[in-house]
């Protein structure tokens, strides 16, 4: 048997060689020690008592082996252990359940009263309970297998800074609590061996009002006839009642005192060998950002993709902890107050108005998940996919399929200059915009989107959003003629002026590509003849693209449209 403690997570542990006899594992129980049968020992949060049990069980304590990060580790294998047996329960179900449903004849009805009615009610009945059993299954499957990220994703949650800053704000206050107790006990062991052992009734009664400690006092080891009571009682209260004398007093209040005074030293060290570790882990990590840094009266929190200014320092013991700032320009009902533990990103005033005190921040992919390190399996791949798929909302949402995509190479130039802005108006799920990266990766790449969440998705791919990193409509987009190329699948209900628009933003000699309608190029109404003849004017070509080149998005008819910014048709 060995006992091991983990500054890390702050549990003692205890390794057994085999299953405890019922005395010890009563003491075991007692002091609050629970089995865990993964790591096969029993383990908790340090406590005197507890340290205490494991040296007289284990003889000492040594260094935990194992860090949080390698039990996260293996626990999220686990995890992810259990997630694929999930899976491959509910494929065997499915599997069962096909070849079940393959042996009956598409759209075959039960006979009622035919000899195959109970043979075809038991065969529906298998299928509706191996369905069953087969999306238990899948839940399970996804059940265990966020279990698993987030296994390791608390782990890399716990060394962040801020929260490192918390814990340690945290065992302040738990040792400044402790210190109070400790002088507390202290004060009244001094006063107790103060009084002598001929004291009276009432100057024992005198310290005991302040004395808060109960006892039980039994009439067995109390003899008396007047009161019967045998329940926890406080030293003024058995003074009071003429159950103990002010000796007897003394002779219990001295040594509970003593073990008071001693537990709070105990874990007031235990405290600060806490802190002194959580400072150093702090320090590794590079400290919090307010470490670097003085924050001021107006400069810049930043949250939530905004600036916000700073109006006021609120501090404590002479020391700043949150500070309040202006409301967010779009989300005015979101908090105004933060703590410097939750800090990320700031500015000071100097800075804040040396960068035009600025509202909206430069929008920043998101960087992947930690847990991309967990083994994934041909099941969990298809499940995984499925999750990514989000619906949304959007208006007129056809996003470009490959043989469009193709036909656009063709009116491309091959080649931009480096540093070339490149543009995807209505970009909707990036599909231009990522064709226009792999064919460009010098070029700028930016999309400007009007749906919030297509939008989103879009910055987390890594594009630039315009204007300001937020999404917004493409026709009230002014940035002037500086785009090189810019290639769009516009919404086919507003496509003149998106097209139109378009060439406003080409820089001179620039391009644009783009799908529309094939209505435009035949109807007789105004808007259309008008936009033919535009089209003519600054020199546009097009192309009609194959009958149902959308499908099965939608089946209207389209061509592509290609205009070089200066060139007309006597070029």
């Amino acid at each position: 048997m060995y006992a091991t403690y983990s500054l890390e997570d702050d549990k003692l542990r205890l390794y057994t060689d085999g299953r405890l006899d019922d005395e010890t594992y009563a003491r075991v129980k007692a002091v609050g020690l629970a089995w865990a049968p993964k790591q096969e020992c029993f383990y908790q949060v340090w406590s005197p008592a507890r340290e205490d049990l494991c040296l007289e069980l284990a003889g000492d304590i040594e260094d935990e082996d194992s860090t949080l990060a390698d039990r996260a580790s293996a626990r999220a294998e686990r995890f992810s252990g259990y997630s694929d047996h999930a899976a491959e329960r509910a494929e065997q179900a499915q599997k069962a359940v096909s070849a079940i449903a393959d042996n009956i004849p598409l759209g075959s009805p039960i006979l009622i009263g035919h000899h195959s009615q109970r043979h075809a009610e038991r065969d529906a009945e298998k299928i509706r309970n191996g369905m069953r059993r087969a999306i238990d299954e899948m839940k399970a499957t996804a059940y265990w297998r966020d279990r698993a990220r987030a296994t390791l994703a608390h782990a890399d949650y716990k060394a962040l800074p801020g929260v490192i800053a918390r814990r340690i704000k945290r065992l302040e206050a738990e040792r400044r609590k402790q210190i109070k107790e400790q002088k507390t006990s202290q004060t009244l062991l001094t006063a107790w061996d103060k009084i002598a052992d001929d004291a009276t009734r009432e100057q024992a009664m005198a310290l005991a009002n302040y004395d808060h400690a109960s006892f039980c006092f039994t009439r067995e080891r109390y003899p008396r006839d007047h009161d019967t009571y045998e329940g926890a009682m406080g030293l003024w209260s058995a003074l009071d009642r003429e159950i103990i004398t002010a000796a007897q007093a003394r002779a219990l209040a001295l040594p509970l005192h003593e073990r008071t005074v001693a537990w709070r030293t105990r874990w007031i060290e235990h405290l600060d060998n806490r802190l002194a570790y959580e400072r150093e882990l702090l320090a590794d990590q590079g400290g919090l950002a307010v470490d670097k840094k003085p924050l001021e009266i107006g400069g810049a929190v930043k949250y939530m993709g905004c600036w916000l200014e700073i109006t006021r320092l609120n501090k404590s013991g002479g020391e700043v902890v949150s500070v309040s700032t202006k409301p967010h320009p779009r989300y005015a009902w979101q908090r105004s107050v933060f703590q410097v533990t939750d800090i990320k990103e700031f500015v000071t005033a100097a800075e804040y108005v040396a960068a035009g005190k600025p509202v909206y921040a430069a929008a920043e992919p998101v960087s992947p998940t930690p847990v991309q390190t967990l083994q994934e399996q041909p099941w969990e791949a298809l499940e995984e996919a499925a999750e990514n798929v989000h619906a949304v909302s959007a208006l007129e949402l056809f996003p470009t399929p490959r043989a469009v995509l193709d036909r656009m190479s063709a009116w491309v130039p091959a080649y931009l200059p480096d540093e070339t802005r490149v543009l995807e108006p209505s970009a909707g799920t990036g599909v231009i915009a990522q064709w226009l990266r792999d064919g460009y990766p010098q070029a700028q790449i930016e999309c400007c989107e009007l749906n919030y969440a297509l939008a989103e998705g879009l910055a987390r791919a890594g594009f630039k959003i315009v204007p300001d990193g937020l999404n917004s409509d493409f026709l009230e987009y002014r940035p002037g003629p500086f785009y090189g190329l810019i290639v769009a699948n516009p919404l086919f209900s507003r496509e003149i002026e998106h097209v139109r628009h378009m060439y406003e933003c080409l820089a001179p000699g620039g391009q644009l590509v783009s799908v529309m309608s094939e209505g435009l190029f035949f109807r007789s109404f105004h808007a259309d003849t008008k936009f033919r003849s535009w089209l003519e004017e600054v020199g546009g070509e097009s192309e009609t693209l194959p009958d149902g080149s959308f499908l099965p998005a939608t089946g209207v008819r389209t061509r592509l449209v290609s205009i070089i910014k200066g060139q007309t048709n006597g070029d």
